[in-house]
């Protein structure tokens, strides 16, 4: 009688890592050959996108992910917003996601702990291959993640956020045109986030030391948040003039 022992090993996106430059490959970006353009369908993306930030301002940044998601055939994508809470904590929040990751939409990461993070202090566009072995929080995603392309939305010289793909498959690896394209959906994003910034209303009090952000100001949004936060047992609300529900959160 012979005793088999059989010991599975573990897959790549499992194996936790303590060095982070073992997840950045960006270099690799330059070696691999690029797929080839698709300018009719960037064409009319563009022209789309415009249109949208004249006109419908508020629907461009999902549009922008949906695009990001077309163009560069990925599994996933998103933009996330920095901002700062009421603690002084710089986070990244999942405003809008396109792909199987849509159920995540509206969680924060802490900057230190973020790929985003990560891809805004070096100000260039990163490339990270199975990012769960280092990014903890990227655990909630069932899905392995073989690469994830980020890259920074900064306007004015001001760190907006980040715009980001994800490639759940072997063979599906991104290259320079997709670093190409997104750079120009970076700067629609941009577009988007000022525009959206100077229409929000906002609370301006120095005087007050526990109301700041990057600029002094904390936004609607993180005023709502808060207010949930001390609310037990209860929820807010938020309609626009159509009666359609911007922001719903609460214990009821």
């Amino acid at each position: 009688m012979e005793l088999v022992i059989a010991v599975q090993q573990p897959q790549p996106e499992e194996i936790m890592l303590e060095d982070l430059e073992d997840i950045v490959i960006t270099s690799e970006l330059q070696s691999r050959t690029p797929r080839e353009t698709n300018l009719q369908a960037e064409n009319q993306a563009l022209a789309h996108l415009a249109r949208l930030l004249v006109n419908k301002p508020e629907t461009m940044l999902q549009k922008l992910v949906d695009i990001a998601l077309k163009l560069c055939k990925a599994s996933a994508a998103g933009i996330s917003t920095l901002s700062t809470t009421f603690s002084g904590e710089e986070v990244f929040r999942w405003n809008v996601l396109a792909g199987t990751l849509k159920q995540h939409t509206g969680t924060t990461i802490p900057r230190s702990q973020s790929l985003c993070g990560i891809c805004l202090e070096r100000a260039t566009p990163q490339l990270y291959q199975y990012p769960k072995r280092y990014f903890t929080y990227l655990q909630a995603v069932k899905t392995p993640i073989v690469e994830a392309l980020v890259l920074p939305v900064v306007a004015d010289l001001q760190a907006l956020g980040t715009i980001w793909i994800m490639s759940y498959s072997k063979q599906r690896h991104f290259d320079s045109e997709d670093v190409r394209v997104m750079t120009f959906l970076a700067d629609f994003a941009a577009a988007a986030l000022l525009k959206q910034r100077q229409t929000q209303p906002v609370l301006a009090n120095p005087d007050m030391p526990w109301c700041h952000d990057v600029k002094g100001y904390i936004s609607w949004y993180d005023q709502l948040r808060v207010i949930i936060e001390n609310l037990p047992g209860g929820a807010v609300f938020v309609v626009d003039q159509n009666l359609r529900y911007l922001f719903a959160e609460g214990e009821a």
